[in-house]
């Protein structure tokens, strides 16, 4: 059966602080030592600890910045790359709430930042540390860890330590830490619901606001189908009107179109003659072209001819300037040959001179000859001396071999070490092979560790770019909902207008009564047109002046003939409908208006300028309107004697009438501004539309990215594991590079010990090599013999050599003269050949003399037969010319034929235009029948969705139609805006209410049940805290007078109502002292008050373990024997690990551990275990 304890079982450091190389301290029960000179790193150990069980502050770890905990390198080993401790714990007594009997928790802290806890080589977070030691006495802040500067932070006024050695020990700081969470949550809470309060009272206000716009928009769509029903009837009576009028329009077209066929067939005739009289003219212009063309032909002949003549001429002076030369060129030839015959006879005394100085030259050759041979003689005679010596050398030589023959046979006793040697070579060329694989290994596993990190922070940083263009597209997606939600209402502002204004075009509004009852005339006159204002159009600015000036005429209709008007008129009297003024179109004069010119400031034009209708509509309005004039702004001269009117709709005339103010209603431009509204609804359409796809394409794109994060994450997690293992997998590498250097050295050291046992076998075979020393010693006189011999023979050598070199530069000049003369003989043929050609050059320059003067003659013949045939040419040209004079004047009397052809053409074309006019007109109107049809039709369409189809009912009334649309109209325009989705918004926001209303209720019970919880824990945390302060006091005090040996201490709450904040006081009073304060103890008084306190919490709650740091320091031989005592008693429950320069606390520990340092900056551990008496 195990035992059942919580114990330390070992401490592994790699490259933290000063232990860069893998450092393991194995622990066992009892009192450990940790001993070494100052600054050798033993503080190191027990920072490692701390750091391990997730300290973070790093001045606790005497450090600036945490990165200082990873080895920085020293003058003989570079810097870690990371710093790592794994501390092992057994869990026998099931203290930790885990299932394991044996727990290794690790940190690591690498360079980049990046850090990793561990437990049981499992990724963790330092919050699950934090909890798994929390009231264990074990955490990184416990005071299982207990140095000298502590000392002075539990006595001092402010204690914040000494409360949390307390809280430690009562096992209430989980509950603090529990409390503290819950009050975080509980303040969340709060603010939600005040958050939640508002959301409720907001969405409310618009349940309530909705509520009211969906009654309305239901009574809204009633009225609007009565409305659709009515205007439908409407529709379909007009659609019947005007397919009537429609089907006489095409009747009269059809006539029209018979006599313009007519008209057709005597222009097709009359086309005909033209044709024919157009292909005879052609005719006689293709032989006039002829004629030209062979006319343009004689004259390029005679051109021809003219410029063989000049180029005779040119090539007969040509000739001459070829002769002229060639007689200077045989001149300067002839002089040639003179110069060449001076150098041909000096270059042949040259060459008899040189002859001579070559015979000279060889009789010397040959006394040099004779010379060498007799130095060859006494060379040869030297050699054979050399030759005896050498032989002598040689069998020196052999008896050297001999003695190495019998110094070799000792060698053989070298060979079971050498082999032995040999053997462990080859063991340590292999372990540095591993050793450099393990390298190379190390250095690719760092590689793609680093290459993860990148990948990480990659992805990370992609990450960022996704969260952000997110947040771009949801910015973007809002931005164009609310475009769509403004172009929307702005569609809906224009449609209503267009609708305003239709409904007024429609229904004449403005006019006068008999008016609007003649246009609603079910059986009104096919000639009757349309007022006479709606049938102008006028810019924008001159609407004023334009309407003030039609005055009483912007009330007529417009009829083409007289039986219109009087239709209309009996129709009117019949009904009692009022009075109406028409305008007859078959009574205008349309004889031209003569206009005076006007010259006054502020003069624009005249009325009738400004206005554009329809072309039979032209005459009339330049009879009523081009004397009316149109000036600025009150502009109008006050003596002017024609009638005006100003931009601003003043009237004015002669007679002094003047009429001026604002009109409620304008009539002009109406129709303008209608399709202005409807140009403008097109692009808000088109604009929706566009928005609507923008809206799309960011909704699709913001799915895109949500995707694509979805992926990022899942390969960061991909990533993060594949780098926990790379560090599994390096941590093993590492472990195994650090064997194979320790078996590398183990091996190098054997190897030592073998080349000093085949030292010692060199000795033996010395005696040996000093015979052959002296025979090497005979053998080297000898070779200075042969030596100074052969020093002789150089010199007998280079008489020789130079002998031979001064014979070598007799026949080298004597072969240079002999060149000399060779390319002087050269030099004189080739001037013999220059003369021969010089003359060859002049014989054939004297016949091409010959030749040209012979070519002379020649050309002169050719030149004067040319002359002759130029002659004849001019002639044959003159007589072209005639022919094409005669067939010029032929031409000129088709084309008068063909004038008077066309003149009757012109004038049937003028009738057929005529016709095509009248079809025009006809066709100008069946298009507005046609434009009118469509219109009403898509008019139905797009307000309604249905095509309506022409019909009327015998009881139609189209006044009652009208009323009663005009009635359904004015009732909607009463209700104001509408909103159509309402009733679905309201039921979206009343489940929405609903449901912040259900959360509202779930936060106010978690925030009741917070508030439970929060008693609860301040309830247990207090009855734990008071059990445990009244045993800590009671032990402090019995502690204090052990070690004191006598006196009084005590601790005691400052504020005892608040059990779970009060300050703890202490007091202490050594035996035979009265202190005040704590202050004025001594060093080693206040080390012993601090360890008594110390000890009467762990006689409450033990720690499986305590680190004391040298704590001993300030006390004496006698305290020192009785701290050691206190110790011991608590061994059985605690493991002690004391770091100490005292002698006797090391005698007290059952295992010893020194720290050294001896490479500067790289701490070393060496260990010794104590047996029962005493012995190693």
């Amino acid at each position: 059966m195990k035992e059942r304890r919580l114990l330390l079982s070992k401490l592994e450091l790699h490259g933290f602080k000063s232990f860069p190389n893998r450092t393991e301290l194995s622990f066992d029960n009892g009192i450990m030592a940790i001993v070494g000179p100052n600054g050798c790193g033993k503080t190191n150990i027990l920072d490692s600890i701390r750091w391990v069980l997730g300290e973070q502050r790093s001045s606790l770890l005497r450090g600036s910045k945490m990165e200082e905990v990873i080895f920085n390198g020293s003058g003989q080993q570079r810097p870690a790359d990371m710093a790592e401790v794994s501390l092992t714990i057994k869990n026998n007594r099931g203290v930790l709430p885990l299932e394991y009997d044996e727990l290794v928790v690790s940190r690591r802290l690498y360079r980049s930042g990046e850090s990793e806890y561990l437990i049981n080589k499992t990724a963790c977070r330092l919050r699950d540390i934090v909890d798994l030691f929390a009231d264990t006495g074990m955490g990184a802040h416990a005071y299982s860890l207990f140095q000298p500067s502590m000392i002075d932070s539990v006595l001092s006024d402010n204690a914040e330590e000494r409360r949390f050695m307390f809280e430690e020990a009562a096992g209430i700081t989980r509950y603090k830490n529990r409390k503290k969470e819950t009050l975080k949550k509980l303040e969340n809470t709060e603010a939600d619901l005040i958050r939640l309060s508002d959301i409720i009272n907001e969405i409310s206000k618009n349940v309530r606001s909705l509520r009211r716009q969906a009654s309305k928009a239901k009574r809204y769509k009633n009225i609007k189908e009565e409305l659709r029903n009515l205007e439908i009837k409407r529709a379909s009576a007009k659609l019947f009107d005007l397919e009537q009028k429609i089907k006489a329009c095409s009747d009269r077209i059809n006539v029209f179109r018979t006599d313009q066929q007519a008209i057709k067939t005597d222009i097709d005739k009359e086309e005909a003659t033209i044709e024919h009289l157009k292909l005879e003219t052609t005719r006689l212009s293709d032989e006039i072209s002829d004629k030209a063309s062979k006319t343009a032909e004689l004259s390029e002949q005679g051109i021809r001819f003219e410029n063989e003549i000049t180029s005779i001429q040119t090539r007969l002076s040509s000739g001459r300037e070829n002769v002229n030369l060639w007689n200077r060129e045989i001149e300067n030839l002839k002089q040639r040959i003179k110069s060449l015959e001076t150098q041909q006879s000096q270059i042949e005394k040259q060459h008899n001179e040189k002859s001579t100085g070559l015979k000279s030259l060889d009789q010397e050759t040959i006394r040099a000859e004779s010379r060498v041979i007799f130095l060859r003689e006494k060379l040869d005679k030297f050699e054979a001396s050399l030759e005896s010596l050498k032989e002598s050398r040689h069998k020196l030589e052999n008896e050297i071999t001999a003695d190495t023959i019998k110094y070799d046979s000792i060698l053989n006793s070298l060979e079971r070490l050498t082999n032995l040697k040999r053997s462990m070579d080859k063991s340590i060329w292999d372990y540095r092979v591993k050793k450099e694989k393990l390298q190379e290994e190390l250095r690719l596993h760092r590689a793609k560790i680093e290459e993860c990190k990148a990948d990480v922070i990659r992805i990370d940083r992609r990450l960022g770019e996704n969260n952000q263009e997110q947040i771009g597209l949801l910015s973007q997606i809002d931005d164009i909902k609310k475009k769509i939600s403004l172009c929307n209402a702005e569609k809906s502002a224009v449609e209503a207008k267009i609708d305003l204004l239709s409904q007024m075009v429609i229904h004449y509004e403005g006019y006068g009564s008999g008016i609007k009852d003649l246009f609603a005339w079910a059986d009104k006159p096919e000639g009757l047109v349309d007022t006479l204002t709606n049938l102008l159009k006028v810019d924008k600015q001159y609407h004023l002046a334009v309407e003030s000036a039609l005055n009483k005429y912007g009330q007529l209709v417009v009829c083409h003939t007289r039986d219109d008007v009087y239709r209309c008129i009996d129709y009117l009297k019949s009904n009692s409908l009022g009075r109406v003024g028409f305008l007859i179109l078959d009574n205008v004069d349309h004889a031209n208006v003569s206009v005076k010119p006007i010259k006054a400031e502020g003069y624009i034009s005249n009325v009738a300028e400004l206005i554009d209708c329809l072309d039979y509509l032209k005459p009339v309005m330049e009879r009523i309107f081009a004397n009316i004039s149109v000036f600025e702004s009150g502009k109008i001269p006050d003596d002017y004697s024609s009638e005006a009117v100003d931009l601003d709709g003043n009237y004015y005339n002669p007679f002094g009438i003047i009429a001026g103010g604002k009109s409620d209603i304008t009539l002009i431009g109406k129709m303008d501004e209608l399709s202005g509204l409807k140009d403008l609804l097109g692009s808000l359409k088109k604009k929706q539309d566009y928005l609507e796809r923008s809206l799309q394409q960011s909704q699709s794109s913001l799915t895109e990215h949500r995707k694509g994060k979805l992926v990022l994450d899942e390969q960061k997690k991909t990533l993060l594991f594949k780098r926990e293992n790379l560090f599994r997998e390096l941590t093993k590498l590492e472990f195994e590079f650090q064997e194979c250097v320790n078996r590398l050295e183990q091996l190098s050291s054997d190897s030592a010990d073998t080349d000093k046992q085949l030292k010692n076998f060199e000795c033996q075979k010395d005696e040996i090599k000093s015979r052959i020393t002296d025979s090497e010693s005979r053998l080297q006189k000898l070779n200075q013999q042969i030596s100074q011999l052969s020093d002789d023979q150089k010199k007998h050598v280079n008489d020789y050599e130079n002998a031979s070199s001064e014979l070598s530069k007799l026949r080298l000049k004597s072969v240079e003269i002999s060149g000399l003369l060779q390319k002087l003989g050269e030099d004189m043929k080739r001037i013999s050949e220059l003369i021969d050609e010089a003359t060859k050059m002049v014989d054939y320059k004297s016949e091409m003399i010959d030749t040209e003067h012979s070519k002379w003659h020649e050309l002169e013949s050719r030149k004067d037969e040319i002359k002759s045939k130029l002659i004849e040419v001019s002639r044959a040209k003159d007589t072209v010319e005639d022919n094409k004079i005669d067939l010029n004047n032929k031409r000129g009397a088709l084309a008068q034929q063909r004038d008077e052809s066309e003149g009757v053409l012109k004038s049937l074309r003028k009738k057929s235009s005529e016709i095509n006019e009248k079809i025009h007109q006809e066709e100008l109107k069946l298009a507005d029948l046609k434009n009118s049809l469509k219109t009403v039709e898509e008019g139905i369409f797009s307000e309604y969705g249905v095509w309506a189809t022409g019909a009327k009912d015998k009881e139609y009334d189209e006044s009652l139609i009208n009323s009663e649309i005009e009635r359904l109209k004015n009732i909607i325009e009463k209700v104001g805006p509408i909103n159509m989705l309402a009733d679905e918004e309201y039921n979206n926001e009343k489940d929405r209410l609903d449901f912040l209303e259900s959360q509202y209720a779930d936060l106010k019970e978690a925030k009741s049940s917070l508030n439970a919880a929060i008693r609860k824990i301040n309830q247990t945390a207090r009855e734990k805290f008071s059990d445990t302060f009244e045993l800590i006091k009671e032990n402090f005090q019995k502690v204090f007078e052990t070690l004191f040996e006598g006196g009084t201490a005590e601790v005691r709450l400052a504020d005892p109502d608040d059990l779970l904040n009060s300050p703890i006081e202490i007091t202490a009073r050594p035996k035979g002292k009265k202190l005040v304060s704590l202050n004025q103890l001594s060093g080693g008084e206040r080390a012993l008050t601090a360890i008594s306190l110390l000890f009467a919490i762990y006689m409450v709650k033990p720690s499986p373990f305590c680190i004391l740091d040298e704590i001993d320091a300030p006390l004496d031989d006698a305290n020192i024997g009785r701290f050691i005592k206190l110790i011991r008693k608590f061994t059985q429950s605690t493991q002690f690990i004391v770091i100490t320069h005292n002698k006797r606390t090391m005698e007290a520990a059952g295992i010893l551990y020194g720290v050294t340092m001896e490479t500067p900056g790289i701490s070393r551990i060496v260990s010794v275990k104590f047996n029962g008496d005493g012995g190693e």
